[in-house]
């Protein structure tokens, strides 16, 4: 039996924690011990199964300094804005890794978006795996490539930021007296990082190899739910409930005439009030997609990976309205491919109702969405867990 740390530093939600949960839980019944450094544990307390994981908190960054208020220009960028600019308090975080890998005594480790824990693990030699979409499993490219394919960055600032943060990196390794990086890519390893999406969802053009095993779908909720009457399409939305836009974009739907089912985590009372009376129904749990796929016209959604790729794979539409770099990356370049639908925030309600109009006269979409589902249809999440659970057992060198 070997000892699996599972390490999660980066983003928020459910959608980084409920994957590492479900590849412990595969592990575990091959006979292996789970340990969890989580960035929140609130929340992974409230998702963990209930025979008691041993949670620790993970050392993250707490911001502080100028944060640029533009979009990160690549993933350089975005490790500059989480602790990387300053290589005194990058050292601080990556000794509260090796900390834990002390405590822990892990043979491995297992992490979604946690590049500083990777960092760690290189200096520690502690085997690990990075597992993720192709957003936080970047490509071997120097440098970094632009996270902003509708404007890409000039190679030269492409270039500054990665000599940036690869500074940092370095003084980090120095400073434990661990072998230098080459380039900010050697935080990953293509040989054993696995991509848990599908090749389409990549923000990146011209990957080459990668390990892609397929995501892990969304598990179950409530299994049924009464649609709101409308003279038009069945629309379920999934969207944070304090996003800004989304009373705006469910008044697009509303005069578009589609009724509307939402899950929306954490909607404040006063937007469930403003819906009132009109073809918009609240849930407060989460919905089983199975079920949603079985009687939606159109999903709408922020562009989650593990959301597009269930939906997709059952050949539903989709309008995605992006709330994050990673989500507005994917959904760009998969509108490019005209597998959904993009929405605008400039214009919201306008951009919502134009967006849906067009998915629905536009057989296209379907088209396209059927064709996705035929490639992928047959995708379950237990084929992914399989291969994920082989893989790590191949590098333990527990493989049967």
């Amino acid at each position: 039996m070997a000892r699996i740390l599972y390490a999660w530093e980066l983003g928020g939600g459910y959608g980084h924690i409920d994957p590492l949960f479900r590849i412990a839980e595969a592990l575990a019944a091959r006979g292996h011990e789970s340990v969890f450094a989580f960035r929140n544990l609130v929340n992974a307390a409230i998702r963990a199964a209930p025979d008691d994981p041993i949670l620790i908190q993970a050392p993250i960054f707490l911001g502080g300094g100028d944060m640029p208020q533009r979009i990160a220009v690549n993933y350089s960028d975005i490790l500059l804005r989480c602790g990387y600019a300053e290589p005194r308090g990058l050292i601080g975080l990556v000794d509260g890794w090796l900390r834990i890998f002390e405590t822990a005594t892990p043979d491995l480790m297992v992490s979604d978006h946690s590049p500083t824990a990777q960092l760690a693990a290189r200096i520690a030699g502690l085997p690990s795996v990075a597992t993720g979409s192709g957003f936080m499993v970047p490509p071997q490219a120097d440098p970094m490539p632009s996270t902003q394919p509708w404007t890409p960055a000039p190679a030269s600032v492409l270039a500054e930021t990665d000599a940036q943060a690869l500074a940092s990196i370095n003084a980090v390794a120095d400073h434990f007296g661990a072998t230098r990086f080459g380039r900010v890519a050697e935080l990953f390893d293509p040989e054993r990082d696995v991509l848990t999406t599908f090749p389409e969802f990549d923000p990146y053009e011209g990957r080459g190899d990668a390990n892609w095993v397929g995501p892990l779908l969304p598990g179950s909720g409530v299994a049924s739910v009464d649609w709101p009457a409308a003279r038009g399409l069945r629309v379920f939305v999934y969207m944070k409930g304090g996003d800004p836009g989304l009373p705006r974009m469910l008044t697009g739907l509303v005069k578009a005439g589609a009724g509307a089912l939402v899950h929306a985590p954490g909607v404040a009372p006063e937007v469930v009030r403003q819906f009132a009376g009109s073809p918009v129904r609240f849930c407060d749990e989460p919905v089983d997609m199975t079920w949603v796929t079985d009687h939606a016209d159109v999903v709408v959604c922020s562009g989650g990976y593990g959301t597009l790729s269930r939906v997709l794979s059952a050949g539903i539409p989709v309008l995605t309205v992006p709330e994050q770099p990673e989500q507005a990356v994917c959904g760009y370049r998969m509108a490019q491919r005209r597998l959904v639908a993009l929405v605008s925030r400039q214009n919201l309600e306008a951009s919502t109702e134009k967006a849906l109009t067009t998915l629905t006269s536009d057989p296209g979409y379907r088209e396209r969405a059927r064709a996705f589902a035929e490639a992928h249809g047959g995708h379950t999440a237990e084929q992914t867990l399989d291969t994920i659970a082989r893989h790590c057992e191949s590098l333990l060198g527990t493989a049967p």
